[in-house]
């Protein structure tokens, strides 16, 4: 009945996610933001994790340029917290060469949601098609470095790939996916993840998110 519910959630593209926002890739954030004046309402599950389904829900949205401001919370899954807040601002923007941004996520009650994130994020096109993302992130005793890439393929769609170290940086997380357009202003995103830590498990996600406002 849960995996009935979220998955309706999802068809009707009503759900921006805990650690998964629009505007990053899958497990790392990268430079660019929501566009000024535009929202995006997203919703995800993933299958395979600990617990063995989860699903969140949220909102992002430009409120001004370069700067964009979220909501999100888990509705099925583990850990069970309060909604939390995130906020990233792009300093730099350079799309052919390097844009930058700074961010943070996880603000709320930390005693139900844990200590909050910060970040700071780099991206760089190499090739016409092709963009690199690199940055550093940290929460509460875990830091990490993480990069990834993402390229076009062909009507929108695009591959992505990301790895972030884990674990105080004795493992990593690394995720493969493909995100594109299904219909007027929803988009589609489906991940493998697969940690390299020796107790976690390999999962797969399904995420759908609605962009509208300001074109």
């Amino acid at each position: 009945m849960r995996t009935g519910i979220t998955i309706g959630l999802l068809t009707l593209g009503v759900a921006a996610v805990a650690g998964a926002v629009p505007t990053s890739i899958n497990d790392i954030p990268t430079a660019d933001v929501v566009r000024f004046g535009q929202v995006v309402l997203q919703g995800y599950t993933t299958i395979g994790s600990d617990p063995a389904i989860s699903a969140g829900v949220g909102v992002n949205g430009g409120v001004l340029p370069g700067l964009e401001l979220g909501v999100d919370d888990r509705i099925a899954g583990k850990p069970a917290g309060t909604p939390v807040g995130q906020i990233k601002f792009r300093f730099l923007r350079n799309d052919k060469r390097v844009s930058a941004a700074v961010g943070a996520y996880n603000l709320g009650d930390s005693k139900h949601n844990g200590a909050p994130g910060f970040y700071i994020a780099a991206k760089r096109r190499l090739i016409p098609h092709l963009r690199g993302h690199l940055g550093f992130r940290n929460r509460g005793s875990q830091n990490a470095l993480y990069l990834g890439a993402d390229g076009d393929i062909l009507r929108g769609w695009d591959w992505r790939a990301d790895v972030a170290q884990a674990n105080h940086m004795h493992d990593a997380t690394i995720s493969l996916g493909v995100a594109g357009p299904i219909w007027k202003g929803l988009r589609a995103e489906v991940w493998a993840t697969i940690p390299t830590q020796a107790d976690a498990k390999p999962s797969g996600s399904l995420r759908l998110g609605w962009a509208f406002g300001r074109k």
